[in-house]
């Protein structure tokens, strides 16, 4: 079966000629079809998706409904049928289609690209005749680029203890970042080199060739977060996602298409995330394996300096940070965005600019620091700006151009506030205070659920409803009272297998990387 690109063009002649379309992917590229192409869906056929979640559903357009069936259960009946592959796996469902009885005569099958999928096409004669070397491939964050965001992570933390260790002095190390030019740094390790994963898409010719030829030839890659860039691998390449965290929140999309053909490894903290990996992520059981994250690791080294002069904050008695998760989220990542919150400052419980205040005159009564450290995709603009003598607003920006990652600076505190993030279970492993804001608990339920029901049972931690609630939190750290101790303690195995501060290694270990 041939494989060949199609466009819109070529789709609105095949329809004047009587065409109908029997169309394997129900996703974002057959959506696309329906938009652009005017009464479309009234020339389709079939359509069929792997996704056995979405079989015996229905896909809509603002024409009409369509049954999604199970690829091997169609077979082509009419005359003037056309095969298209609406899907990012239309190698994969080629070869599918090519050994069942119903398919394998079909000389063709089109495929919607991307414009780094055309160009894959037309140089996979020379992608396909690459091997694997002694190379390694990092890659953090989204799609979108959030600034700070794409040198940091589970990624930046394996990376750094990699560099420590001397892996450099075996094997070439890429990152794949935005914008090159705003991390020399990158540049300067030895062996090191930082390349645009956003050459594929945009970059000149050259520029496609060399990301795809380091693609090709990286024995192993690993990845947070965005990861169906990973489809352009090859046979003997090893991906290993080692995701963003074990937290409490749902998978945003629950009717996405699994994720398990895009790596082979994956990892968490402790035996209460085996089940929920398998079931958001859509992965096969044995690719998910229990070595805690890499980025747990920073917690237990702390830096050498202090947090006063790493954050340009004043001494205090105790430093607390509160990181809250986001709700409203920058304009590039709408399909996150949860909802408002109604509030003046843009958090929960610390409503208004007189309970900042007070808050404030409480903090340092007590003599005791808050830093709040907003998530990296929260809209910062929606949250004002509340530095007082003892609170400090900072941005995931800010944060990253300190040169430490927010779990090494959690490595210096005394206790943390969280909410639904997953920052809360690392966080377990400081075995310090921790407390939960909840005010807007329902508002999140409703607009994104949570993995645990009931929550509450699964919270390590103090939780916190109200303004009282929060100060009387504070009270308890100035004075050296865990509330919450007993709890934690009894979720820390289940959270976490491991509480030695050595994921790096056993996820290298895993893999066959060890030393």
């Amino acid at each position: 079966m041939r494989l060949v690109p199609f466009s819109d063009k070529k789709v609105k002649k095949w329809i004047k000629e009587g065409a109908v379309f029997y169309c394997f992917g129900a996703g974002k590229k057959l959506k696309s079809l329906c938009k652009e192409i005017d009464d479309f869906e009234y020339h389709i056929a079939h359509i069929a998706d792997n996704n056995k979640k979405i079989q015996n559903t229905y896909f809509s357009t603002k024409n009409c409904e369509i049954l999604i069936e199970d690829p091997l259960q169609i077979s082509p009946l009419e005359e003037k049928h056309i095969l298209l592959l609406t899907t990012s796996f239309y190698r994969e469902v080629a070869q599918q289609l090519e050994s069942s009885d119903s398919w394998r005569n079909e000389r063709k099958a089109y495929f919607f690209p991307h414009k780094e999928e055309l160009h894959f096409y037309h140089f996979y004669w020379l992608y396909s005749r690459l091997k694997p070397q002694k190379k390694i491939i990092f890659r953090s964050g989204n799609y979108h680029y959030i600034p700070g965001w794409d040198y940091t992570d589970n990624a930046r933390a394996l990376f750094d203890y990699m560099i420590a260790e001397g892996y450099n002095r075996d094997y070439k190390m890429i990152w794949l970042v935005h914008e090159p030019q705003y991390h020399p740094e990158i540049d300067k390790i030895c062996n090191v080199k930082a390349i645009s994963y956003d050459w594929p898409g945009s970059g000149s010719l050259i520029q496609k060739i060399r990301y795809f030829y380091h693609l090709r030839t990286a024995k192993y890659i690993f990845f947070t977060d965005a990861m169906q860039w990973t489809r352009f691998c090859g046979e003997g390449q090893v991906r290993i996602n080692l995701w963003h965290g074990n937290g409490f929140k749902a998978k945003k999309n629950k009717n996405s298409i699994a994720l398990d053909d895009f790596f082979d490894y994956t990892t968490v903290s402790g035996p209460l995330y085996l089940d929920l990996h398998e079931k958001y992520l859509g992965c096969s059981r044995d690719k998910i394996f229990d070595t805690g994250l890499a980025k747990e690791d920073l917690l237990f080294l702390p830096p050498v300096k202090g947090l006063d002069e790493i954050l340009h904050i004043p001494k205090a008695g105790k430093y607390v940070f509160w990181l809250p998760t986001f709700r409203v989220t920058v304009k590039a990542l709408r399909s996150l965005h949860e909802y408002e919150i109604e509030s003046d400052t843009g958090l929960p419980v610390l409503t208004t600019m007189g309970k900042v205040k007070e808050l404030n005159n409480l903090l340092a009564e007590l003599d005791i620091f808050l830093v709040i450290k907003l998530h990296p995709i929260q809209e910062s603009s929606a949250i004002s700006r509340l530095d007082f003598s003892n609170i400090k607003v900072m941005s995931h920006i800010e944060i990253y151009q300190t040169g430490f990652q927010i779990n090494s600076l959690l490595a210096l505190s005394d206790a943390l506030i969280s909410d639904f993030s997953s920052v809360a279970v690392d966080y377990v492993l400081r075995d310090k205070p921790l407390a939960f804001v909840l005010e807007d608990e329902e508002q999140y339920k409703e607009s994104r659920g949570f993995v645990f029901e009931p929550l509450q049972d699964y919270l390590p931690g103090r939780e916190i409803y109200t303004f009282d609630d929060m100060k009387s939190f504070f009270s308890e750290i100035a004075n050296g009272i865990d509330s919450s101790k007993e709890k934690r303690h009894k979720l820390l195995p289940l959270m976490h297998t491991h509480q030695d501060g050595n994921s790096c290694k056993r996820i290298l270990e895993l893999i066959g990387l060890g030393k």
